[in-house]
C-alpha cells in the first residue's frame, strides 16, 4: 500500500509538471512549419533577430524578398545588384549586406526603410558576407578575387583587402573575441583565422575536402566547417584553434553545405544534399551527435537562423521558396521570448509544481494520520 501510495504521489507530480512545461518536457523535434515564395533562385538568407526580419537573396531575379518572421508574410521585395549570393545583417544599426556576384559590389539596405542606401564596389566575384556588429566591419569574400574586403559600417568605405592564395568562401565572425574565420576552396581546404583588429592572419588550419561554410557559436566560442565533397562537419576550438572533431553525416557522394548555429539551444544546423536527397542535419553542439534529420529540404544552399524563436530558414533554388523550420526544444507558446522560459514564468511553474506537490503529499500525510 505504501508503495503504490508513493508511486501515485511521484506519478501526480511529474504529470503536473509535464502539463505545466508542455512541449518544453517532451523530447525534442523539429519540423517545417511555412514555406514561403520568394523571387527567382533563392542563393542567400540572413535574419535580423531583433526585428524578426527576414531576408532573401534572389540571384535570378536580382532582388531581395523581405519576410516578416511573425507571420511569414513577404512586406517588400528591394532590387539590388546583378546575381545576388550571401548576405548579413548588423542587428546593432539595422543593416543589411548583400554581395552582388555579377556586377562586384555590395548592396547596403535600410532595415527600417527596405531601401537601398549605399552601393560599395569591392572584388571580383563577391560571393559572401559576414559582419562583426560590435566593431561595425562588414567582411566580404572576393570569390575570383582571392580576397576579402573590408567596409566601415559607418561611412561604407573598403578601408582593407585581405588577400589569400585561394579564393574565400565561407565566413563568419565571433564578436567576442573579434575574430574572423575564412575558408577558402580547393581540394585540401584552407581555414584563416584572422585578428579582427589588424586584419592579419593568425593561423591557417586544415578544414577538409573542398570546404565551404562556416559558422561561430560566440557563447562555446566553436566553429563549424562544412566540407562539400566528404559529407562532414570539422568542429574546431576557438581558444586553441584545435579540432574537436569531425562529424560524419554520411558517406561520399553526400556533401555538407551551409551551416548556421543557434546560441541559445546549442544547435548547429547543416544543409546537406546527395543525388535524390536533400536533408537538413541538427546536431546538438554539447555532444556533437545529430539529433534530428529534416527530409526534404537542404542542397547546396545557405542557411539561418533566428535565435530568439529558434526558427532556421532554408532557400529551395529549384522551387523559388523558403522553407522555415520551428525547433520545436523551444515551446510554441515561448518562441516569441527567445526560446527562454522567462525568470518570472519559471517562477511561477516552479511554484505550481510545489504547490500540487505538497497537496498530494498532504494527501499522503493524511492517509497515514487516519486510523
Amino acid at each position: 500500500m505504501i508503495s503504490h501510495l508513493l508511486w501515485r504521489l511521484a506519478f501526480v507530480a511529474s504529470l503536473s509538471l509535464a502539463m505545466l512545461l508542455g512541449p518544453a518536457g517532451m523530447a525534442q523535434a523539429q519540423m517545417v512549419v511555412a514555406t514561403v515564395a520568394v523571387g527567382t533562385t533563392p542563393q542567400g538568407v540572413a535574419v535580423n533577430p531583433t526585428t524578426n526580419r527576414v531576408y532573401v537573396a534572389n540571384s535570378g531575379s536580382n532582388d531581395v524578398t523581405v519576410i516578416d518572421g511573425t507571420n511569414n508574410a513577404v512586406i517588400a521585395t528591394v532590387g539590388v545588384g546583378t546575381n545576388p549570393q550571401g548576405m548579413a545583417v548588423n542587428a546593432a544599426t539595422n543593416r543589411v549586406y548583400v554581395a552582388n556576384l555579377g556586377s562586384n559590389n555590395v548592396s547596403v539596405i535600410d532595415g527600417a526603410t527596405n531601401a537601398v542606401v549605399a552601393t560599395v564596389g569591392v572584388g571580383d566575384r563577391p560571393i559572401n558576407v559576414a559582419v562583426n556588429p560590435t566593431t561595425n566591419r562588414v567582411y566580404v569574400a572576393n570569390g575570383a578575387g582571392n580576397s576579402v574586403s573590408v567596409i566601415d559600417g559607418s561611412s561604407n568605405a573598403v578601408v582593407s583587402t585581405i588577400s589569400f592564395a585561394g579564393g574565400p568562401l565561407g565566413l563568419a565572425v565571433n564578436s567576442d573575441t573579434n575574430r574572423l574565420y575564412v575558408v577558402t576552396t580547393g581540394a585540401g581546404g584552407v581555414l584563416s583565422v584572422i585578428d579582427g583588429a589588424t586584419n592579419a592572419v593568425i593561423t591557417t588550419l586544415p578544414s577538409g575536402s573542398h570546404s565551404s561554410g562556416v559558422a561561430v557559436n560566440e557563447t562555446t566560442n566553436r566553429f563549424y566547417v562544412t566540407n562539400t565533397m566528404i559529407g562532414n562537419v570539422t568542429v574546431f576550438d576557438g581558444v586553441f584553434n584545435a579540432v574537436v572533431q569531425i562529424i560524419t553525416l554520411g558517406t561520399p557522394p553526400i556533401g555538407t553545405s551551409g551551416v548556421a548555429v543557434n546560441p541559445t539551444l546549442n544547435h548547429i544546423y547543416v544543409a546537406s544534399f546527395s543525388p535524390g536527397t536533400n536533408n537538413l542535419f541538427v546536431i546538438d553542439g554539447a555532444t556533437n551527435a545529430v539529433v534530428a534529420t529534416i527530409a526534404g529540404i537542404g542542397g547546396s544552399v545557405p542557411v539561418a537562423v533566428n535565435p530568439t524563436t529558434s526558427r532556421s530558414y532554408v532557400p529551395d533554388p529549384q522551387k523559388n521558396v523558403i522553407s522555415v523550420l520551428q525547433d520545436a526544444a523551444v515551446p510554441a507558446q515561448l518562441a516569441g521570448t527567445g526560446g527562454v522560459t522567462p525568470p518570472l514564468l519559471q517562477i511561477s511553474l516552479a511554484g505550481a509544481f510545489l504547490l500540487i506537490s505538497g497537496l498530494a503529499i498532504k494527501g499522503l500525510a493524511g492517509h497515514f494520520a487516519r486510523p
